[in-house]
């Protein structure tokens, strides 16, 4: 039974839901992709060239590549690395009918999510794909939740931050005043500032909020 799931977190909105994106240069093919694919509830859009995917992409983008391998003009591993260059990190997942065993370990060692060789079993293929588009909205609320604490962060003061930089280091109040040459009292307020404009209610919250900002 077709599934909705992927395209129900809350912090998606319609234009930005999870999309498998079908790159294949054989039009039949790409018709049983997408038929394939809607079935199980995801969204398609499908494309004939490496080109006519570069043009319509962006960081933005979310779900994963059904990658064909050998597309003419730029291949489908020239895409991958093209994609890498862009800062475009939706999961690949490359289709080939040619077992290329070499092609597979390059596309695998450049962080490739699979490579799966014609012909292939539907059950296979869908569930790396609810695997990939999965993988993908982790990493878009990893995201989002960074881009958020970043926004929080720049609000705060200079004294704020090195009261975070502070606690996040694992400095108690009485060390955070003795290091920032203010009192036991100054430093209590600062933080009770800095939990209000990072949204956190607990210390804890406080910390693992600002590890976001140390992360790519």
């Amino acid at each position: 039974m077709p599934s909705n799931q992927y395209a129900s977190a809350a912090y998606l909105d319609e234009a930005a839901r999870p999309v498998v994106h079908i790159v294949d240069d054989e039009p039949d093919v790409r018709v049983a992709l997408r038929f394939l694919v809607e079935s199980e509830g995801l969204a398609t859009h499908c494309f004939a060239s490496s080109q006519d995917f570069l043009d319509h992409c962006s960081p933005a983008c979310q779900g994963c590549i059904l990658l064909d391998l050998s597309l003419p003009e730029i291949s489908g591993l020239d895409l991958q690395r093209v994609l890498t260059d862009k800062g475009i990190g939706l999961p690949v997942i490359f289709l080939t009918g040619c077992g290329d065993v070499p092609a597979s370990v390059e596309a695998l060692k450049r962080g490739a999510f699979d490579f799966i060789e014609k012909p292939f079993g539907n059950k296979l293929l869908l569930k790396r794909l609810r695997e990939a588009v999965a993988l993908d909205l982790r990493h878009h609320e990893r995201w989002r939740q960074r881009a958020e604490a970043l926004a929080q962060y720049a609000r705060l003061s200079e004294r704020e931050k090195q009261v975070l930089h502070c606690t996040v280091k694992g400095y108690s109040s009485k060390d955070t005043a003795k290091s920032l040459g203010i009192s036991h009292r100054t430093v209590e307020i600062y933080r009770g500032n800095v939990m209000r404009k990072m949204h956190t209610e607990t210390l804890a919250e406080l910390v693992r909020t600002a590890l976001l900002l140390e992360t790519d």
